[in-house]
């Protein structure tokens, strides 16, 4: 995978101590809209929950699992 990939894209916009991303990355084969898929997950300390296809780092979803005050929701990987 290159690093252009969007898995190594910040997470926090702003954080200058650089502490983002540190929750454990989970691995997992899910079947989505009737698709097998290899994943990658994490719970980000952000307030999202981001599942990535693994293979390509296609966001797959970014979906808030607490409520946050900073977006309203992600649209390819951008706060919105």
């Amino acid at each position: 995978m290159s690093r252009s990939s969007s898995i190594f894209a910040n997470s926090i916009i702003v954080d200058e101590w650089d502490f983002d991303a540190v929750q454990q990355l989970v691995l997992a084969d899910l079947t989505i809209a009737g698709e097998r898929r290899q994943v990658v997950m994490q719970a980000n300390k952000n307030g999202f929950f981001y599942v990535l296809d693994r293979k390509t780092g296609q966001m797959i979803s970014a979906n808030n699992f607490t409520p946050v005050t900073w977006a309203s929701g992600m649209t390819s990987g951008v706060a919105s």
